[in-house]
């Protein structure tokens, strides 16, 4: 079960939607779709047909602004790691804008 556990935690995503309604919206910003990423923890064994699936399932959702709360690495990050990191960014840029701030695992590596 831990085993099972570990393997879902590290391999699968999950997505929530929220609709949200703000009264006095500028309308610039009305009717947006935002996405919001957190805690990818990309490490050494980071499987690229899961990054796949995730940047796949993002680009379905046509979202016009992509916000990226933290964690994306797990700690100390290797080339290859770093390599896979900008790798994914540059594909959500192509996506929408994309804004991220880091999260206390980043501030480590």
């Amino acid at each position: 079960m831990v085993l099972l556990y570990l393997y879902m935690q590290n391999n699968v995503h999950e997505t929530t939607t929220y609709k949200s309604y703000v009264s006095d919206l500028h309308p610039e910003v009305k009717d947006k779709k935002i996405i919001f990423i957190s805690d990818t923890h990309f490490r050494e064994k980071v499987s690229l047909i899961t990054l796949d699936k995730i940047l796949i399932h993002i680009e379905s959702m046509q979202p016009d602004l992509i916000l990226f709360g933290g964690d994306i690495i797990h700690n100390e990050a290797s080339d290859q790691v770093l390599e896979h990191v900008k790798d994914f960014f540059s594909q959500l840029v192509s996506i929408a804008p994309t804004y991220t701030i880091y999260g206390n695992h980043d501030l480590k590596s």
